[in-house]
């Protein structure tokens, strides 16, 4: 993960990138101007300049955008050139190109901010995985709450903003929102296997990568269609360990959530950090797929218990 940061003061966005330095190993930058523009970087995908600049525009961008190669196939066919190997320089091309449209072409995780002297587009991914915090009066953006002081509220999922910095006028825009498909009666079954088999290859890394592996359903169903070493929670006493690093979990979440799963997750991260930069993982199954009665309405859950004796028992 990158963070991302843009305010008048160079300094302040400076500060901003400091708090978010757990970010950013491979380094951090800003470039100052009527408006600034910072960027902390965590490297995967191609080497370039960052902030990345482009004549008149400039970008902050955290995430991966899975299907870039394809985007600068159809970028190169209109005659635009990528001079780096990087899904960043794509993003940019593209925007300079599509404009807000350019949010239909991505396949992937995202939050970033493209400045071009009078106004800041900023815009964040359809399932809300990369975070981004906006304040007003005056318009300050960082990918976490903290570097802002908490004084912010969090852009959507699927939401693009447009800020003008000459009139101090700021409009949000939601740009997408889930389509039904008419899958044939029967078929339900391989479509979604090839969307989770897709979903899954799409984002492997060409860097190392690892997996994290509980044995459950959500990561064997993983396993099946990637070759990666596994990373394994132990089971110990952990009582002194995480009452010493409960505050510090607590810091990076920034903000209340109602489970203690942050600390196996972090000791997993812990372990993962000295060998990969990329983790996959089955994180989300359970939302998605209704896997705990907490995300299935009553009337589902009744229609489900009436038709599935197993949730019954739950």
């Amino acid at each position: 993960m990158c963070s991302i940061a843009g305010a008048k003061n160079p300094e302040e966005v400076k500060k901003m990138l400091e708090i978010m330095k757990h970010r950013s190993p491979d380094g951090m930058n800003v470039i100052p101007g009527e408006y600034s523009i910072g960027m902390g970087r965590l490297s995967i995908v191609g080497d370039y300049e960052f902030p990345l600049r482009d004549s008149k525009y400039v970008l902050t961008f955290n995430g991966e955008i899975f299907n870039y190669k394809d985007v600068r196939r159809e970028l190169r066919a209109k005659g635009i050139v990528c001079a780096t190997n990087s899904d960043a320089e794509v993003l940019l091309k593209s925007y300079i190109e599509w404009g807000p449209e350019c949010l239909h072409k991505f396949n992937g995780m995202f939050a970033f901010a493209i400045y071009d002297g009078e106004q800041i587009f900023f815009a964040r991914d359809v399932a809300g995985e990369k975070p981004l915090y906006y304040s007003q009066n005056p318009f300050r953006f960082a990918s976490e709450a903290k570097a802002l002081g908490f004084e912010c509220v969090s852009l959507p999922p699927a939401h693009y903003g447009v800020y003008n910095t000459k009139h101090n006028s700021l409009i949000t825009v939601k740009y997408w929102k889930p389509t039904y498909l008419n899958i044939p009666a029967g078929e339900e079954e391989e479509r979604l296997e090839k969307l989770l088999e897709d979903a899954i290859k799409i984002r492997i890394p060409e860097i190392p990568y690892a997996l994290y592996y509980s044995g459950g359903v959500d990561s064997s169903l993983i396993k099946t269609f990637c070759d990666a070493p596994l990373l394994q929670y132990e089971d110990e006493d952990y009582k002194d360990e995480f009452l010493k690093v409960l505050p510090k979990i607590v810091w990076h979440m920034d903000m209340p959530i109602q489970s203690f799963s942050p600390f196996g997750l972090w000791k997993l991260a812990v372990k993962a950090s000295r060998s990969v930069k990329v983790v996959i993982s089955g994180e989300g199954a359970d939302e998605l797929f209704g896997g705990y009665v907490r995300y299935i309405s009553p009337h589902t859950n009744y229609l489900a218990q009436e038709k599935y004796p197993s949730y019954k028992e739950m």
